[in-house]
């Protein structure tokens, strides 16, 4: 069953000034939505996208970069991380409800995702798609978006996975065009390399 995935992933080749390349991420397909941003120089682009799965999700997206901005590369996924402030905020619960959630494991509360260290605490993270399938299951008194699934740890891993997967698949392709560019009336393709080359 399709669901619309949302997630954001870090790119390279990504130019804000470039007004061909800008337009070309804003005519997306129905299904999908791409939004380019840099924040402290970090190239990004935060995905909305139907799909039956994260990995297809990401071969969707790479069939489109690659077919319409060939100078922007995925690199990796960027998780969603929230803590405890922002996860009670979201779900209209107190600080000191989520802390005992997490303490007992509460109804199997996500495991953090991380720690992050600042100057009064190192405080745990969690990837907000963790949170948000928790609580879909969990809470049903949450006012949560249940039109969309964040990515989850789980997804993210798949994701990355497929973006690795991906790129050597792209490898191949331009591998194979400079090969077949380099050698006159060359024009046989072997279905093996065919499917490799396929993002399907």
């Amino acid at each position: 069953m399709a669901t619309t995935y949302t997630f954001t992933v870090a790119v390279t080749g990504l130019d804000l000034d470039n007004e061909k390349q800008l337009e070309a991420l804003e005519h997306t397909p129905d299904t999908f939505l791409v939004l380019p941003a840099i924040q402290n120089r970090a190239q990004l682009l935060s995905c909305s996208i139907l799909a039956t799965s994260a990995p297809e999700a990401i071969r969707i997206l790479a069939k489109f970069i690659n077919s319409n901005t060939r100078e922007i590369s995925l690199v990796t996924l960027v998780p969603d991380l929230v803590n405890m402030t922002q996860i009670a905020e979201e779900l209209g619960k107190s600080r000191e409800t989520v802390r005992l959630w997490d303490k007992h494991g509460h109804n199997n509360f996500p495991v953090p995702f991380s720690t992050i260290a600042n100057p009064a605490r190192i405080q745990p993270v969690w990837v907000w798609g963790d949170i948000y399938a928790w609580a879909t299951q969990y809470l049903p008194e949450a006012e949560l978006n249940r039109e969309i699934t964040p990515f989850t740890s789980s997804h993210i891993v798949e994701a990355n996975n497929e973006i690795n997967e991906c790129k050597r698949k792209l490898h191949l392709e331009i591998t194979w065009r400079n090969h077949r560019d380099r050698v006159p009336h060359y024009t046989h393709v072997s279905l093996t390399n065919a499917q490799e080359l396929a993002y399907v």
